[in-house]
């Protein structure tokens, strides 16, 4: 039977029943350079490994400033790609049951999580 999750990091597996297998990867930089995209919006669900995705991303998101939706649960990998969002001015926004948007501040956003939220650069 299979679970259906799957992760970078054995820590995030329920149990040890598990099986490795290797892929080839890249970062979102190479990726966007090689094909020549310019994202607006990017959605990142990767179990806790959002903070190394977003790292190998930061020409783009330098460069393009796309919105990014990711779900944060309230631990210390989650916290850590949100702080990262953060220090490159992004601002963050709760999805509201209407569908829109509501921005919180960072302090706010600290108590939260578990939820998906959206992150907009060049935002007032």
């Amino acid at each position: 039977m299979h679970s259906g999750g799957s992760s970078l990091f054995k820590d995030n597996l329920e149990n040890s029943n598990y099986k490795k297998i290797k892929v080839k990867g890249t970062t979102l930089d190479k990726y966007c350079s090689l094909k020549e995209v310019s994202p607006s919006f990017i959605k990142l669900d990767i179990e806790g490994g959002e903070y190394l995705a977003l790292q190998g991303a930061i020409k783009t998101l330098k460069k393009y400033s796309p919105q990014i939706a990711m779900e944060l649960k309230n631990d210390q990998k989650h916290k850590k790609a949100a702080s990262f969002l953060f220090e490159l001015d992004y601002k963050v926004f709760e999805i509201k049951d209407s569908g829109n948007l509501n921005q919180i501040n960072e302090l706010d956003f600290s108590s939260l999580g578990g939820t998906n939220f959206v992150f907009k650069r060049g935002y007032n």
